[in-house]
């Protein structure tokens, strides 16, 4: 089962081998309203049907219909081209997000200045934040060289990711893109 959220700023995807059936089927629902029905429910047994635009989750004597949309009607962020691919420990990459989120701008007409400029050269990672009064800049090392690209990651992406990510080794995989067009600034020499 795999699902897919947004809030057209920022998607996170995530799946899991679980449960049986063999019916392949893709809707969308309310998030907040399935989850609160999930956590709810006690620790049993939960089955999913979907049937004429309503999916149905039941759990022992509960039973909760919920309206659908089809999954074609669901919002998606554009999809580019991935031009670096790496890893980092999360440890490492949340302390660089952690040394300079906090020069990052609020609000601003400037929307590039209301995140972070993530610059991965070689075997350097860079992040730089600024609201105009004030620069932060951290690069730390990475194994392996990868082909200089830039990029602004949007200021709740990393709010979300220094909150989620957890201060172990364990080795979190990084995907920048470049944006389709030939007049990429991602890719600057």
């Amino acid at each position: 089962m795999s699902f897919t959220a947004t809030d057209l700023e920022l998607q996170i995807q995530t799946s899991a081998p679980i449960g049986t059936g063999k019916d392949v089927a893709a809707t969308t629902v309310a998030a907040r309203k399935l989850v609160d029905i999930l956590r709810a429910l006690p620790e049993a047994d939960v089955q999913l049907s979907l049937l004429s635009k309503k999916l149905t989750v039941a759990s022992g004597k509960s039973r909760f219909n919920l309206q659908t949309l089809a999954a074609e009607e669901f919002p998606t962020v554009a999809q580019a081209e991935f031009t670096a691919d790496f890893s980092l420990p999360a440890a490492t990459l949340k302390y660089l997000l952690s040394m300079v989120h906090f020069a990052m701008a609020q609000q601003d007409i400037r929307y590039y200045l209301n995140g972070m400029l993530l610059v991965v050269d070689g075997t350097t990672v860079r992040a730089v934040a600024t609201d105009g009064h004030r620069l932060a800049l951290c690069e730390v090392q990475k194994d392996g060289a990868s082909p200089k690209i830039e990029a602004i990651i949007p200021r709740k992406t990393i709010l979300e990711l220094s909150r989620l990510l957890p201060d172990n080794e364990e080795p979190v995989r990084v995907q920048m893109a470049a944006p389709r067009s030939s007049s990429a600034s991602a890719t600057s020499s």
